[in-house]
C-alpha cells in the first residue's frame, strides 16, 4: 500500500524536518495533544492539516506534544 504511520510525542521546542517517503504521497497530520507549527501553520489540539505536492515539510512542537503523521498515496 506505500503507507507510513509515525506516532511522535515531543518536548517543547523540538524541531524536526520529515521528508515523506514516496513521490506522489501526501501526509495528513492530527495533533492528539498540544501545539504544533507545520511550515507556519498553527495547530492545536485535535487540529488535522492534510500536506502533499512537497518533498518534506518543518515540523516544531511549542510544548510538549502528542502527533499522528499518516502518509499515503494520493490519487486525483
Amino acid at each position: 500500500q506505500d503507507a507510513w504511520f509515525y506516532l511522535g510525542e515531543f518536548d517543547k521546542e523540538t524541531k524536526i524536518k520529515h521528508k515523506i517517503n514516496k513521490k506522489g504521497n501526501g501526509v495528513y497530520i492530527f495533533l492528539i495533544e498540544g501545539n504544533v507549527e507545520i511550515d507556519g501553520e498553527s495547530l492545536v489540539k485535535r487540529d488535522a492539516l492534510g500536506v502533499w505536492d512537497t518533498e518534506s515539510f518543518d515540523l516544531y512542537a511549542n510544548q510538549n506534544s502528542r502527533i499522528l503523521l499518516i502518509e499515503v498515496p494520493l490519487n486525483y
